[in-house]
């Protein structure tokens, strides 16, 4: 039967032998490119690997929404099977070119010893104020140029950063972006132009958005071992994260505790200023309306020093004209005593003429003399008058000034 088998078979080839030798090839290159495949797949994956190891790409990246620390960086580091931990920050930002045209950027901060980078062109930055390109999506024209952080950023972006302006030093290719996808961005268009990397010098931030760990003894990238390794390793990891999430998250909560306890502390003292400031106002406005009311007083006792200066200077030219009027008097008596005065000499000089004529003239002398001695009295009686007027007078004189410098002793008081 087997032998039937086989000459029926044979004969069938052999009528076919064209068709047979077709089959033969397809099946002969289907086994070729598959061996080729299974051989080319390792090469592949071992060529990756050694990429990836010389540029000591991660095995883990950690995220948390209220960031990391220093301490988390520690605590992953003390894990027995964590070979190196390095916390670092990035962000989707806008970089604006000297033109003025903004791109947004992937960018991130330059590892010491981890996800470093593949220099295409120029050399890696050396200070602050430089910065490496993608080498995917820029051209070597790019070196030498300036990228400004962009006022479109917003604060917190901005706050991140010492350094606003980088001039572009170099073209690399990032072991983090193992593809040509550059993934997308919440910002802008949501399409992002390409990577960046920065020193740490130029980060200004006292958090980590990342930290990134490599394992110990770990196989190759991309085989079964390795996803089963990484697999084992992942629970402690999260463990470990969600436990160094609670104490930030405590830190953060003790610290904003502070933050408020101090304000309120601020606002109790402004409210206790506040409250001394009101008293104080009230005292002020006390204090300016007695010094209103002394202004008022003031102002009366100076208005009626005015009007004491002016009764005064009133009773002042009185005074003047009273004596004014009394000298005229004492005039008027000096004349009539001049008068008088002329009168006893013609009467002498008649006496001395008429002397002969004594006895005949005698009456006249009588009438003379009584008529002198009248007028002197008249001219006594006139000068004792006048004598008491201008007394009187000086008198009320020396009181007015008196009064008068009282008065302007007051009105000087008060001003």
């Amino acid at each position: 039967m087997v032998e039937m088998l086989g000459r029926s078979l044979f004969r069938t080839i052999k009528s076919t032998f064209g068709r047979f030798l077709a089959i033969f090839a397809i099946i002969a290159l289907g086994v070729g490119f598959f061996i080729g495949l299974r051989v080319t797949s390792d090469a592949m994956l071992k060529t990756a690997d050694d990429y990836l190891s010389d540029l000591s790409f991660y095995d883990f990246r950690l995220v948390s929404t209220l960031g990391l620390t220093d301490g988390d960086v520690k605590a992953f580091q003390s894990e027995p099977n964590v070979l190196l931990a390095e916390g670092s920050v990035s962000a989707d930002v806008f970089l604006a070119e000297e033109d003025g045209t903004e791109q947004t950027y992937h960018l991130h901060e330059l590892l010491p010893d981890m996800n470093r980078l593949d220099v295409v062109t120029g050399r890696l930055p050396e200070r602050s104020g430089e910065i490496v390109l993608d080498a995917y999506y820029f051209g070597s024209s790019m070196v030498g140029k300036t990228l400004t952080l962009s006022r479109s950023n917003d604060d917190d972006t901005l706050d991140l950063f010492a350094v606003k302006s980088f001039r572009v030093v170099g073209l690399a290719n990032a072991s983090y972006y193992v593809n040509f996808e550059r993934g997308a961005t919440g910002i802008g268009s949501g399409t992002v132009a390409g990577f960046a990397y920065v020193l740490p010098s130029a980060v200004d931030a006292d958090y980590y958005t990342e930290i990134f760990l490599r394992l110990k003894d770990m196989p190759d990238t991309g085989t079964k071992a390795y996803d089963d390794a990484a697999d084992d390793a992942r629970d402690r990891l999260e463990a470990l994260l969600e436990e160094r999430g609670a104490v930030r998250y405590t830190a953060l909560k003790n610290e904003a505790d502070e933050k408020i306890l101090d304000a309120q502390t601020e606002i109790d003292d402004g409210w206790t200023k506040i409250a001394d400031g009101r008293t104080e106002i009230a005292d002020a406005q006390k204090k300016l309306a007695d010094a209103a009311k002394e202004l008022a007083d003031a102002r009366k006792k100076l208005d009626d020093g005015w009007k004491e200066l002016a009764d005064a200077e009133t009773e002042l030219a009185d005074a003047a004209k009273e004596l004014a009027d009394a000298r005229e008097e004492l005039d008027d008596a000096k004349k009539e005593l001049a008068d008088a005065r002329k009168e006893l000499d013609d009467g002498w000089a008649e006496y001395n003429d008429g002397l002969a004529e004594y006895e005949d003239g005698k009456q006249k002398y009588e009438d003379g003399l009584a008529k002198y001695e009248k007028g002197l009295r008249d001219y006594e009686d006139g000068e004792a008058e006048a004598d008491a007027e201008l007394s009187a007078a000086r008198a009320e004189l020396n009181g007015a000034k008196a009064q008068l410098d009282v008065t302007r002793t007051q009105l000087d008081g008060a001003a």
